[in-house]
């Protein structure tokens, strides 16, 4: 069975991964089951029609990407003939595409010409789907439609889709998270203070709550409550956090690491006590199964996605976009953090979000797409 990946985000030819860290993962472990390649078709950097190498382990086609209503029928075009290559020579049996308004509305086109079935899964939060545009959600919709299977990343999502998209079938398939047990934690941790941590990438300027948290954490610490917070991720506004910190007089409680693999992020994870999601609004929260899947209680704001993966055992939900609710939130943590089941918090995790397990379900589903176009055909042969 081969299995082409169609993704929204990536990151350039011979670089340390950091954009589509998730795909790159769920491909790595996919490749044990079946004949997986990834197809991005969005690579600005590109300067070729359409590439193949073997990047870090992974088959990876990539076309160039111009920006720009005038490169339109360019883009279409090198689109469609990277695809003709792509099914030249690894010949999918299935597309699994990954957001609907961007690549899936490609994969669609690609899958009726080629005669390749397609399935959807959508990671991007509706608020930030331009669903109020009639022609980009008439775009969506026929995505949806067309598709043999649509799969959330959290319960959340996949209630708000059924909710705009009722004639459209929708399913949970949460993220999956690949941790190996043997984690060692980092020595990160601030002495004489409680360590918490964020990992959140700073490439819009509210989306991922700082504007919210820095000031939180203010609050926090004026009500005499000794925190450290560790902050993992880069960005076009990481410059601006940082002076917000200075300002507000925080700069010696907080530690901006920028971008770290994953492995060291997980070990950063590990030595905290707790983890903290700020969000305004997410489809799911990968950061969040990371925490939980490392034994880590949370705080987590009430911003769709991410708060719908925790369960009371795990973390206490608190108002989005509201600085008290937040400190308020940390403070509670700060004094109860230990009272959390780290071991049951792992193993409510390991059961919704291990890797093998969603990638498993994934497999079953491409069979039963297969085998259900094979019969088809048949009967097409037999009876047409």
């Amino acid at each position: 069975m081969n299995v082409l990946m169609m993704v929204s985000w990536y990151t350039g030819l011979n670089k340390e991964i950091s954009a589509g860290i998730f795909h790159y993962e769920q491909i790595m472990n996919m490749k044990e089951k079946c004949n997986v390649a990834l197809f991005w078709p969005f690579d600005i950097e590109q300067k070729e029609r359409c590439s193949c190498e073997i990047d870090s382990g992974v088959r990876i086609y990539r076309t160039r990407f111009k920006e720009g209503l005038k490169y339109k029928i360019q883009r279409l075009t090198d689109i469609f003939l990277a695809f003709k290559r792509i099914n030249k020579e690894f010949k999918p049996d299935i597309i699994h595409a990954h957001v609907a308004g961007s690549a899936g509305k490609y994969e669609i086109a690609l899958g009726r010409l080629f005669n390749i079935p397609v399935v959807i899964t959508e990671h991007c939060p509706l608020e930030l789907t331009d669903i109020n545009n009639s022609r980009s959600k008439r775009i969506i919709h026929n995505v949806y439609r067309k598709s043999k299977a649509n799969f959330c990343v959290s319960d959340y999502l996949t209630n708000k889709l059924r909710e705009v998209f009722p004639d459209c079938e929708f399913q949970v398939m949460y993220n999956g998270i690949n941790i190996r047990k043997d984690v060692i934690p980092l020595d990160v941790r601030k002495d004489s203070s409680v360590n918490a941590v964020i990992v959140a990438a700073f490439y819009n300027e509210y989306v991922k709550g700082y504007h919210i948290l820095l000031p939180a954490l203010k609050k926090v610490l004026e009500n005499d409550k000794n925190i450290y917070l560790h902050i993992v991720g880069d960005g076009i506004y990481k410059k601006k956090y940082e002076q917000m910190a200075y300002e507000l007089g925080i700069q010696d409680n907080c530690k901006f690491y920028g971008q770290l693999s994953k492995e060291e992020t997980y070990k950063i994870i590990k030595s905290m006590d707790f983890a903290i999601s700020a969000s305004l609004t997410e489809s799911a929260g990968v950061f969040v199964e990371e925490s939980m899947m490392l034994g880590k209680p949370l705080v987590v704001t009430k911003s769709g996605g991410a708060d719908s993966l925790v369960d009371k055992d795990a973390a206490i939900i608190v108002e989005k976009n509201d600085v008290t609710a937040l400190s308020d939130g940390i403070k509670y943590m700060i004094d109860n953090f230990y009272r959390f089941d780290s071991k049951k918090i792992t193993e409510y995790a390991v059961e919704k979000f291990d890797m093998e397990n969603i990638n498993n379900k994934y497999i079953n589903v491409y069979k039963r797409i297969i085998q259900n176009k094979k019969d088809k055909n048949e009967l097409e042969r037999n009876f047409g």
